[in-house]
């Protein structure tokens, strides 16, 4: 784990976790990485750079986020491996693949989901002939 903080005016942050372990009834274990730098600034923080990663699937984010009400906008690609889908939902049917999307999340006085909206598109997806299910 590295973790650097500046403290000022409008507080920054640098961190990252080599190796995050989730443990939670009811979903499967998971492994993966989280690496973020970010910023607060009153009741906004900035997101320069989100990466989420797991089994070879990486998520990657930027954008600001308002506290109060809890709203914005969030830039997001999606690098998604069907192994890695495979790995968190235990499944063992063969087959390989992968979807690359990218697009924005938005959120306006985020209180429910109804206020949740998103634009992800598609810009690569490859699945092999096998299938699996689950």
């Amino acid at each position: 784990m590295y973790s650097e903080a500046t403290l000022a005016d409008k507080p920054a942050f640098n961190l990252s976790l080599r190796e995050l372990n989730l443990h939670m009834p009811g979903i499967p274990e998971m492994s993966g990485s989280v690496d973020a730098i970010f910023s607060v600034d009153k009741d906004m923080v900035d997101i320069r750079s989100l990466k989420v990663g797991a089994y070879g699937s990486q998520i990657k984010s930027s954008g600001t986020i308002g506290i109060r009400p809890v709203a914005g906008k969030i830039k997001t690609d999606i690098d998604l491996l069907m192994k890695s889908v495979k790995k968190v939902f235990a499944l063992s049917k063969s087959g390989e693949g992968k979807i690359n999307a990218s697009g924005t999340i938005k959120a306006k006085d985020f209180s429910s989901l109804g206020v949740l909206t998103s634009t992800l598109k598609s810009t690569e997806t490859y699945i092999s002939k096998h299938s699996w299910s689950c």
